[in-house]
């Protein structure tokens, strides 16, 4: 595993226990070439599931999260 992978998936370890609570989930699908690529579980029962903006805020705070974290991080790509 390469280096960027091992943070990559230190930030979405990071994640995932905010996301629980409500249902959430955040999967690492491929991490290459300075492209990470994730799936995104919206929760059911979070207060924001019918809002299009929280897809959003998770896709941002990810993408800071990465930007700061991982060396070599160029591009986010979630799948809802």
């Amino acid at each position: 595993m390469a280096a960027t992978e091992v943070f990559v998936r230190q930030v979405i370890a990071e994640l995932r226990p905010m996301l629980a609570p409500d249902g959430g989930s955040v999967e690492l699908v491929s991490c290459e070439d300075g492209t990470v690529r994730v799936n995104y579980v919206m929760g059911s029962n979070d207060d924001c599931a019918d809002c299009v903006m929280s897809a959003e805020d998770f896709e941002l705070y990810l993408k800071e999260l990465l930007t700061e974290r991982v060396p070599g991080f160029k591009e986010l790509e979630v799948r809802t």
